[in-house]
């Protein structure tokens, strides 16, 4: 009866995330063998230490994600915000959130090197296409909304050599680093879905970019999360997305700028 009532309870457990298949298969071993001298007062502390010992690494878990947030809002805030020039906070921001990613993330490299370079290219192409149709569409419906977004361009945009050097390989890096090697993966565990730990990772990813003052922004930066989140997900390269990225700024900003 005991052991009956120990398989009911650690599937119980599991369904709740307090304990993995793992720690799952542990507890009926262990209590298989023990089953005719272990005591209830013994179970009851063998279920409880590993429900607790599950609870504090989740809880951990959940404190450093938090927290990776919170600092993140306040390092784009003093960007966005503060006195101190845009092309010196900005670019240390994200040095700062690259270490977090590295340090906290999942970052994975699938695939084969030419893939990468390609799928890179034209996914980054592809979303410089979306952003071109999107701006003569919003052109012809409510073009205000073009003058506010044309006021942040005017802040953020490049001027200097450096400018472009930081922004190809410092900046661009820590996004993805950080809230596509990092951020979303996190939240996909925590939610246990794939698309729902992408669109909230979309939409914290935008959130901080709402200090910039443009509404209009925030909406390109969660159609940019959305589509980098999906690409991660599905070709797993952290290089690949990169790329993408870098691709797409180029497009952007030197090439064929939209502003």
């Amino acid at each position: 009866m005991r052991f009956l009532y120990t398989i009911i309870l650690s599937n119980w457990m599991i369904k709740k995330h307090l304990i993995n298949s793992c720690e799952f298969h542990i507890t009926i071993l262990y209590f298989y063998y023990r089953v005719k001298n272990v005591h209830v007062t013994t179970f009851n502390f063998g279920t409880i230490t590993l429900v607790f010992n599950r609870r504090r690494s989740f809880m951990k878990f959940n404190k450093t994600l938090v927290s990776s947030l919170l600092f993140a809002h306040i390092l784009l805030f003093f960007s966005f915000q503060s006195n101190i020039p845009f092309w010196i906070i900005f670019p240390l921001t994200f040095s700062i959130l690259s270490i977090l990613g590295i340090r906290f993330g999942d970052l994975e490299m699938k695939g084969k090197i030419k893939h990468i370079m390609g799928y890179g290219f034209f996914s980054g192409l592809l979303l410089y296409l979306i952003f071109f149709i999107g701006k003569w569409i919003i052109h012809f419906i409510y073009p205000p909304l073009l003058e506010n977004l044309l006021a942040v361009y005017a802040y953020v945009e490049p001027k200097e050599v450096w400018h472009y050097l930081v922004l190809f390989t410092i900046i661009i890096c820590g996004e993805e680093l950080f809230w596509r090697g990092y951020i979303q993966p996190k939240l996909i565990s925590l939610l246990s879905s794939k698309s729902l730990g992408i669109c909230f990772a979309a939409g914290l990813y935008a959130s901080v970019n709402l200090y910039a003052g443009s509404s209009i922004f925030v909406v390109a930066s969660i159609i940019g999360g959305l589509f980098w989140g999906f690409l991660y997900v599905w070709k797993r390269n952290m290089v690949l997305n990169i790329v993408s990225h870098i691709v797409f700024d180029l497009f952007l900003i030197v090439l064929f700028p939209l502003f």
